[in-house]
């Protein structure tokens, strides 16, 4: 099997749920992350055209945009006849996914160059409501003369306010619990490290990350330049 390298990398900035990116959905960041990757591509001296896909990762999918790789990807200025695919579901661990499926393409020979890419847009989550609200919402909204309006108020607003009965469910923490134990991956971080029985502790959890970001700071400064690599292919 080939070897595979990535020849660049970056990140879209961050900030707090809700606040500067609230009104930015996740396929116009992959667009931002798609038309800068388009800029340092032409400083590899690599031409669009050797790009044979793109895999994004994304957790809470838009419903907008159920395969938002693909609308990032043409979006952000990607020829169309280039596929685009989207791995869900895995929460933090859909980007490392998404990284890993594109070596495997090139290590296959199915692919020599994968544009691989990340967009979440956690202010963009929905609330959700209780079916019995959603149906009346629906309802509501389908009203047509003063009195069915009316009629739909009468019965919407006493169950939208009835918030013990029938309350709204944050989109963001749902998607985060694990169903399989309702707990959040950062509860289920602390719990390792409390369980002795688990073989893992918390200094070793600190150790591995401590590794982590040397590994990160050291690729960062051995990495070549693109005028270096386009001398040596040369």
């Amino acid at each position: 099997m080939r070897n595979v390298v990535v020849v660049d990398g970056f990140r879209t900035p961050l900030c707090k749920e809700g606040t500067d990116f609230r009104e930015t959905d996740a396929d116009v960041l992959g667009a931002w992350v798609v038309r800068e990757m388009i800029t340092r591509c032409h400083r590899w001296n690599l031409p669009l055209e050797t790009i044979d896909c793109v895999l994004g990762s994304n957790v809470a999918t838009p419903t907008h945009a159920v395969n938002p790789t693909r609308v990032a990807a043409v979006t952000g200025g990607l020829p169309a006849t280039i596929p685009a695919d989207t791995v869900a579901g895995k929460n933090c661990g859909s980007g490392v996914t998404a990284l890993y499926y594109g070596s495997l393409r090139i290590r296959s020979g199915d692919a020599d160059t994968v544009l691989v890419i990340g967009m979440e847009a956690m202010s963009r989550i929905p609330v959700v409501y209780h079916h019995i609200v959603a149906a009346l919402l629906l309802q509501y909204g389908k009203a047509r003369s003063f009195r069915e309006r009316a009629e739909g108020a009468l019965a919407l607003i006493p169950t939208l306010l009835n918030l013990k009965k029938y309350p709204p469910r944050v989109g963001l923490v749902m998607g985060l619990t694990d169903p399989m134990c309702d707990l959040i991956m950062g509860q289920t971080a602390e719990n390792i490290a409390k369980d002795p029985s688990l073989g893992i502790t918390r200094q070793d959890q600190d150790a591995f990350s401590i590794r982590s970001h040397r590994l990160a700071a050291q690729a960062w400064k051995t990495r070549p330049s693109p005028s270096a690599c386009r001398s040596s292919a040369t």
